[in-house]
């Protein structure tokens, strides 16, 4: 297994995009959470990401204690 995290974490605004990146993982089978973050997230986005392969979305600003509660929650 090429693979092995408990979360990945990622930015939809990168060099390669988020969308590019869970798609990517998705294809090869990798089953591994997927936490995205941006500072441009509303409800379509989020149904659009979650239908990628997404399990969590979060909206930027966010507190370092929210951030931490999702990520707990992916990987407990």
């Amino acid at each position: 297994d090429f693979f092995q995290t408990d979360l990945v974490v990622t930015d939809l605004e990168m060099p390669t995009s988020g969308e590019e990146l869970i798609q990517t993982l998705r294809s090869r089978g990798v089953q591994t959470p997927i936490l995205v973050m941006s500072g441009h997230m509303d409800e379509d986005r989020k149904r659009h990401l979650e239908s990628l392969g997404a399990q969590e979305t979060i909206a930027k600003p966010f507190g370092i204690p929210h951030f931490l509660a999702r990520v707990k929650a992916l990987i407990h």
